[in-house]
This record gives C-alpha cells, structure tokens and sequence, in this order.
C-alpha cells in the first residue's frame, strides 16, 4: 500500500550527472559530500523521500532539502556546499 503520491524523478542536468555518480561512490570524499550525491542520485532515479532516508542513513528532512536545493541550484557547487 503507497503511503503518498508516487515519487517523481528528480531532474539531474546531464552537465552534472557524472560528477554526482563519482561523488556517490568516493571512498576518500567527505561523508556529508558522499551522503548528499548518494541523495540526489537515488532521487534522481524516481527513489522516494522515506526510501531514499533509509537507504542513505539520514532523515527525511534531509533528503527533502538536499532535493529542494538541487531543483533551485543544480550545479555540483550546491552538492559541495554545507
């Protein structure tokens, strides 16, 4: 049973999509870096809010921030920003 509406991919520019990839996989990147790029990639990928939480290891406050400041921003400058 679905709990809300169904997830929507979140648009990833293809001038970015390689470097959130390679940031979602670094194993000597900052964790907060890795954590946002695993985020956006998994939304990127129709993956909902809670799932995506879950997955990622954060909360969903967090994961809906990190969305909202890709869809107003998307350049990999908003990703490696704090």
């Amino acid at each position: 049973m679905s709990k809300g509406p169904k997830a929507r991919p979140l648009f990833i520019p293809p001038a970015i999509r390689g470097d959130i990839g390679f940031y979602a996989h670094r194993t000597k990147a900052s964790h907060a870096l890795v954590q946002r790029a695993r985020i956006i990639s998994f939304s990127a990928k129709g993956m909902g809010t809670a799932e995506g939480a879950r997955r990622v290891g954060c909360s969903e406050s967090t994961v809906r921030k990190w969305k909202r400041r890709i869809r107003e921003k998307p350049t990999i400058q908003t990703v490696q920003d704090a």
